[in-house]
């Protein structure tokens, strides 16, 4: 823990005492390790928490059920364990790491969302190829649960379809329901997660759309460029 902290002290002495073009870079580097803490282990960490919150109000649980939702803390928590192991690899081997492919990624998130949701879920993902970066693997893998979380949480819907797609200039996702919907234009973004995910895909270069109406249904589409080559 002490030489975290000294690491992180440096870090940010650097960003004190750098001219601006090292200010410039100094706060680009500290702003994406914040994404990538708060979308890869802060995000696992809070879903093992509520999941044992779940457990604890489950006063007379059924046995099959339990058994799930304890295996899916479990991996929660394992995959707390190894964000923050691959932050710190690729902070020390200048990003030279192993990355899941896309569809690997999207099976995960369909995997907990199948777990908390009783809509039928279908993912189109016969996608051979993989993120550019560490971050790119985190953001693809936050956007979709934040997005299938708003399903489960709001859309009321019977059946979502996730779909993946990759070629030589960008990663798109796309997540329809057919749920009751809403209007765009009368949610504030920040209650349904909108915000948070613009802004991990806007530092990246992404972009995210939403078209919904009341009565549904509803997509949302989230595009990454590629960087590499």
């Amino acid at each position: 823990m002490s030489e975290l902290r000294l690491s992180l002290d440096s870090i940010f002495a650097d960003a004190e005492t750098g001219d601006g073009a090292e200010l410039d870079d100094t706060e680009r580097r500290l702003r994406r390790l914040a994404f990538d803490i708060h979308d890869g282990p802060m995000q696992s960490l809070t879903a093992a928490g509520f999941g044992l919150q779940a457990v604890q109000h489950q006063l007379e649980p059924d046995r099959n059920d339990l058994i799930a939702q304890l295996n899916q803390i479990v991996a929660d928590l394992a995959a707390a364990e190894s964000s923050l192991r691959t932050l710190i690899t690729t902070l020390g081997h200048a990003g030279a790491l192993q990355l899941d492919s896309i569809e690997a990624i999207c099976s995960r998130e369909v995997d907990r969302f199948r777990l908390g949701c009783p809509a039928r879920i279908e993912l189109r993902a016969n996608v051979d190829d993989y993120p550019d970066s560490h971050s790119q693997e985190i953001a693809i893998g936050a956007v979709l649960r934040e997005a299938l979380a708003n399903v489960a949480k709001h859309a009321r819907a019977s059946a979502v379809i996730v779909r993946a797609e990759a070629d030589g200039s960008g990663i798109r996702l796309v997540v329809e329901d057919d749920g009751e919907g809403f209007d765009p234009a009368a949610v504030r973004e920040d209650r349904i997660g909108l915000v948070s995910m613009r802004s991990r895909l806007g530092f990246l270069g992404g972009d995210l759309t939403v078209e919904s109406r009341p009565g549904g249904p509803t997509k949302v589409a989230a595009v990454l460029p590629r960087w590499r080559g």
